[in-house]
């Protein structure tokens, strides 16, 4: 189980930056043909991934403070990731990527 704030959190932050690296790499290998990070407008998605009609949209956290995520914890107010999944998938062209480092 972590800790809320201080290092957990450093660690979350640095795990969120190396998974956005990974597919900055991953773009410049051609994978994808745009990326942008912090869309604004677009809540709980880290960043966007386009390629051709296609958006994946990707949302990187740490592990729950419980050790595991739950689809209540998920869905609760304050995550709201399951709510932004409904919102992203509207369109058949859509992705999400949930990663989260245990």
């Amino acid at each position: 189980m972590s800790l809320p704030g201080g290092p957990a959190d450093k660690l979350g932050n640095r795990y969120e930056l190396w998974w956005t690296v990974v597919q900055i790499q991953n773009l410049l290998l051609g994978q994808w043909d745009s990326i942008r990070i912090e869309v604004p407008g677009i809540d709980k998605v880290e960043f966007e991934l386009i390629r051709g009609n296609v958006r994946s949209y990707h949302q990187v956290k740490r592990s729950a403070a419980t050790g595991k995520w739950t689809l209540a914890e998920l869905a609760s107010p304050d995550i709201g990731i399951l709510q932004s999944i409904e919102i992203q998938l509207k369109t058949p062209e859509s992705q999400y990527v949930f990663r989260f480092k245990q």
